[in-house]
């Protein structure tokens, strides 16, 4: 992933923050669950895990805002920028 500038990583960090909403600094499955809905819309639940899986480097259960930025950054020109 190419380096962020400091508005592009406040502007990820914001997103971050939106999906992490009980504010522990790492998104869970269920909070991973909301993001999907909202941004990819249907998805399987077994899409789902899928994806968590790989978005989880460390497979610890978590994603913290370094799994987030590489995985969001991975997904430029895929997705629709966020509105935040």
């Amino acid at each position: 992933m190419p380096a962020l500038t400091k508005t592009e990583l406040d502007s990820l960090k914001k997103t971050f923050d939106r999906y992490d909403t009980d504010g522990n600094g790492c998104i869970d499955w269920s909070e991973f669950c909301c993001l999907i809905d909202e941004l990819v819309g249907d998805m399987s639940l077994e899409e789902k895990s899928v994806a968590f899986h790989l978005v989880d480097c460390n497979h610890n259960g978590w994603i913290n805002f370094e799994e987030f930025a590489a995985w969001w950054g991975g997904q430029a020109g895929r997705r629709p920028r966020a509105g935040v």
